[in-house]
């Protein structure tokens, strides 16, 4: 006998599913109705100011790599769709061929990653890997580099002025913090069988290298964490595209 559904658990399930279902086709539209609806009217501003602060950390981004061209880093921030919503390619011939190098080395180093279920996928996860990677970084410009105070929430300005402790780690610094705070987001783990199928069908990698991964790529974590040259998190050869 199948088990009776809770009172109002077909409505919250007609719910779920018309979500599921949305999510592919409107990411962007929900998100907007989440925010409205789940984030509170005073906390809205604050989050909109951190948005624009990690906007312009990656466009500082883009001034670093010296295989674009000025002519793509003029295009990188407008919309890829030209006023037909015909997708074109903005990239320049010389940018596309010297993105190739940077990109292969990504490829190169996750290759190196590997759980007790295999190796990763370089070519699979690039895309994703690429982002981890510049997302931290823009992230970190925000959170520790950015000297304007006024722009950031009080969490911020105060870890901007190294005041603020975790309870129970009172010695960690800012920037320990931070990545501290990032390794956290992808904790987790997998059963054996579906860690076998995402390392072949997933374009994001593991949990653990979406940590060890971007952060081994940052001088500043090995400097935070005392890292010594070429160890795991502190290898001789940093990767990078942004």
């Amino acid at each position: 006998m199948s088990k009776k559904m809770p009172e109002g658990g077909l409505a919250e399930h007609a719910k779920s599913s018309c979500i599921q279902t949305l999510q592919p086709a409107m990411p962007l539209a929900l998100e907007v109705l989440y925010v409205r609806n789940v984030v509170s009217a005073d906390l809205q501003p604050k989050v909109a100011m951190m948005v624009d602060d990690i906007k312009a950390g990656f466009a500082e981004l883009l001034r670093e790599p010296t295989w674009m061209d000025n002519v793509t880093i003029s295009l990188v921030l407008r919309a890829l769709f030209d006023p037909d919503s015909v997708l074109r390619v903005w990239w320049t011939n010389a940018t596309t061929q010297a993105f190739v190098q940077p990109a292969q080395g990504f490829v190169d180093q996750c290759a190196t990653f590997c759980v007790p279920e295999g190796c990763l996928n370089g070519e699979l996860t690039l895309g994703e890997n690429i982002a981890d990677n510049g997302g931290i970084k823009a992230a970190y410009k925000v959170a520790i580099n950015n000297q304007n105070t006024d722009t950031l929430s009080s969490i911020e300005s105060a870890h901007q002025e190294f005041e603020v402790s975790l309870p129970g780690f009172p010695d960690l610094s800012a920037e320990q913090m931070f990545f501290l705070s990032a390794g956290h987001i992808w904790c987790g783990s997998y059963r054996t069988d579906v860690q076998q199928l995402r390392l072949f069908n997933n374009v994001s990698s593991p949990p653990k290298y979406r940590v060890n991964g971007p952060l081994s790529n940052m001088p500043e974590f090995a400097e935070a964490f005392n890292c010594p040259l070429g160890s795991n998190m502190n290898p001789a050869k940093k990767i990078s595209v942004w």
